[in-house]
């Protein structure tokens, strides 16, 4: 079943069953057959208890291993679950987080306000001091820096945040027995040991893929308030990130173009401009990421 699909049935169940009996497989089994036919999900569709049974064991040896690597979940029908992460989609599509898995302080993470600095994994040397300057003054203004953990911008970026003593959040897009790439291991430790947050939808040994990373890039915007894109190629992962904030309504940046970007990544940023975003220089991002901290204040 899809997200969207398990979220409406386990929405119907939170509403119409909170005191129903689920002591066994069969007691599951047929709550989820309600939960079917009455959401009209997959008509025709049945679990046995059987299935039933399978579903539940595999369940509790997910939350056994999160739990043994110190891992934490939160599924959207808690209170404490990431109120801008409840309709998080992009790119045309439904895809609501249902449960996050996560390391690190959630909470003080989801109280400020977030900005996504997201960009290619070779910058060019142009690239590395914008993402550097933007990310100071994010700090400075009491930002939660939002990236990804890949090499480049996103590297620079969690590293600056923590040079500058402030938060930043990395999403996965894998489960946590894994850190791609390898070599932000301790990165990784050190936005944890910070008060910082690594979070992924992803259960552990959960294995990256493609479609994982475009994943993880709408959960970037989805925490974000805005998504600042620094440097970008043709088929750089920045660019979901970028749309996935669009349709969820979020603010788009972009930084100004450089003589040091390469023929690629000039005309990927060109491709940006056509979707109305802010353009960010050294003139005017303190102005700017003030006017979006006040905006946000507002709501």
């Amino acid at each position: 079943l899809s997200p969207r699909a398990v979220v409406s049935m386990a929405s119907y169940m939170n509403r119409v069953l909170p005191n129903a009996r689920l002591d066994t497989p069969g007691d599951y089994a047929a709550a989820v057959n309600l939960c079917l036919r009455e959401r009209q999900v997959r008509r025709g569709m049945q679990v046995d208890t059987a299935q039933a049974n399978v579903a539940l064991t595999q369940a509790n040896y997910i939350m056994e291993e999160a739990q043994a690597h110190g891992v934490k979940m939160v599924n959207r029908f808690q209170a404490r679950f990431p109120k801008k992460m409840i309709n998080a989609h992009g790119y045309g599509k439904k895809g609501d987080c249902c449960l996050l898995f996560y390391r690190g302080d959630l909470d003080r993470a989801c109280a400020m306000p977030g900005i996504a600095i997201v960009g290619t994994r070779n910058p060019s040397r142009q690239g590395t001091e914008l993402t550097t300057l933007i990310t100071e003054e994010a700090v400075k203004q009491g930002f939660n820096i939002i990236s990804g953990l890949a090499r480049g911008c996103d590297t620079i970026a969690h590293r600056v945040a923590l040079a500058r003593q402030g938060t930043t959040t990395a999403f996965l897009a894998h489960g946590f027995d894994t850190v791609y790439p390898p070599e932000n291991r301790e990165l990784m430790e050190q936005i944890e040991e910070s008060g910082g947050l690594v979070a992924s939808e992803y259960p552990m040994h959960e294995r990256m893929t493609a479609r994982s990373f475009i994943m993880r890039d709408r959960l970037q915007a989805a925490l974000s308030d805005a998504v600042v894109v620094v440097e970008a190629g043709e088929k750089s992962g920045s660019k979901y990130a970028f749309k996935a904030a669009q349709e969820m309504n979020r603010e788009t940046f972009i930084t100004r173009l450089s003589a040091d970007f390469s023929a690629e990544h000039e005309s990927s940023m060109l491709s940006l401009f056509d979707f109305g975003p802010i353009v960010l220089t050294p003139e005017n991002t303190a102005e700017a990421l003030a006017q979006l901290k006040k905006t946000h204040s507002g709501k």
